[in-house]
Parts: structure tokens; C-alpha cells; sequence
């Protein structure tokens, strides 16, 4: 999917726009690798004047909580099988009957989706969009006031 953000931007000269550095990646190597590119990413979390000095502080730091995420992980899996629990789904098999209700249950939260995305696109400029435009607004990302 980031791939085809990243040819579509180039395309049509637009940037990436991530809420959060680390939601576009949590690898200083990649990060620097999109600027090497020129790719154009703007972080509203930081705004588009960000330089590329800071871009590299949060990349390093998102790449560090990645590491001690997974050491945080592999030490409560850890803990948790010295308790005894019993971790994965080895040897346990879901029912036909729970498999079809969990194709229903996430089957319906897609239609949900779907009907919401597709309300407001018929329903052109929601709150949502006026939230979302005023926020671009303040951090100097979008200086129009027509989203």
C-alpha cells in the first residue's frame, strides 16, 4: 500500500501526508531512503517545515520503541509460559460455527465501513473534514481553507 502511495504522489506531485513519523515507518534506513528519493511526506504531527535533522531524530526514535516494544513482548510471552499459560492456538480448533460468526461479525463491520465512507463521500464536506482541514491549517500544512 505504501508503495502505490509513494508512485501515486510522484505522479501526481502530491505529497504523503502520516498523522505520525512512525506510522509511515519505525526504520531510520527507510525514512532516509524516502528523503534520499525526494519522496515528499509531510508528518502533521510535526508539521511541513519539519527538517530533515528532526525527520531523523523521530525516525531513530520510533525505531527504538520498535525494539523495546518486541523486548517488552518477548519478555511477557516469556513470563507467561513460566505461569504455565498456555499461549497460541496449538492443538485448539475453532468450531465451524465460531469461524462463520467471525465471518459475519467482520463482514458487517466492513459494510459498516463502507456505508460511512460512502455517506460522506455523497455527502461532501463533514465536521470530520472541517476538524481535519482546521488542524492542517494550524500546523501550516494546508494554507486553504476549502478541503
Amino acid at each position: 500500500m505504501l508503495h502505490s502511495s509513494k508512485v501515486a504522489g510522484c505522479k501526481l506531485k502530491v505529497p504523503v501526508l502520516v498523522s505520525k513519523l512512525d506510522r509511515l515507518s519505525r526504520d531510520v534506513h527507510f525514512i532516509s531512503g524516502l528523503m534520499a528519493q525526494r519522496v515528499e511526506f509531510i508528518v502533521t504531527e510535526l508539521g511541513r517545515q519539519a527538517d530533515p535533522f528532526v525527520l531523523h531524530l523521530f525516525a531513530a526514535l520510533a525505531e527504538k520503541e520498535r525494539q523495546l516494544i518486541s523486548e517488552r513482548t518477548r519478555a511477557g510471552l516469556a513470563a507467561a509460559r513460566e505461569r504455565g499459560a498456555k499461549l497460541g492456538t496449538r492443538g485448539r480448533k475453532a468450531s465451524r460455527q465460531q469461524l462463520e460468526n467471525a465471518g459475519k461479525a467482520s463482514a458487517a463491520r466492513a459494510d459498516d465501513f463502507a456505508t460511512s465512507v460512502r455517506l460522506q463521500v455523497e455527502g461532501g464536506l463533514t465536521k470530520a473534514k472541517e476538524r481535519s482541514s482546521s488542524s492542517l491549517m494550524r500546523r501550516s500544512i494546508c494554507g486553504s481553507t476549502r478541503v
